[in-house]
């Protein structure tokens, strides 16, 4: 009878045991598991002839900085935008009102590409 008693004893010890284990429950938030929110301002780097990053996202409203850190002159142009020369450490900013997906390039350096993906 003793045997018995241990026994069942000693399982249920695991199954607390076992329970303890288990991954905690999320905390806050939803469970819908929507992406986070893109940023309303991002930054560009103009670096060795290319924009990095190549892709950058900001939200509607949102401003992308381009800073050229080359000792190159470069531009900035997309459609019905464009920085103007920047000389080396000198910054252009555009503000991106709608959402879509916006290619730009340099205009010295026509190979030079990037997108800014306003959601």
């Amino acid at each position: 009878m003793r045997r018995g008693i241990l026994v069942v004893f000693a399982v249920a010890l695991v199954a607390v045991g076992l329970a303890g284990c288990a991954a905690p429950a999320p905390s806050g938030g939803s469970s819908g598991g929507a992406a986070p929110a893109a940023p309303t301002a991002a930054t560009v780097a103009i670096k060795e002839f290319t924009f990095q990053p190549a892709t950058i996202e900001v939200a509607v409203g949102g401003t992308v900085t381009w800073t050229n850190v080359d000792a190159a002159t470069h531009t900035i142009k997309g459609s019905g935008w464009e920085s103007g020369e920047l000389a080396q450490q000198a910054s252009y900013s555009n503000t991106f009102d709608t959402a879509g997906t916006f290619p730009y390039s340099c205009g010295i350096h026509p190979t030079m590409t990037g997108e800014v993906v306003v959601k």
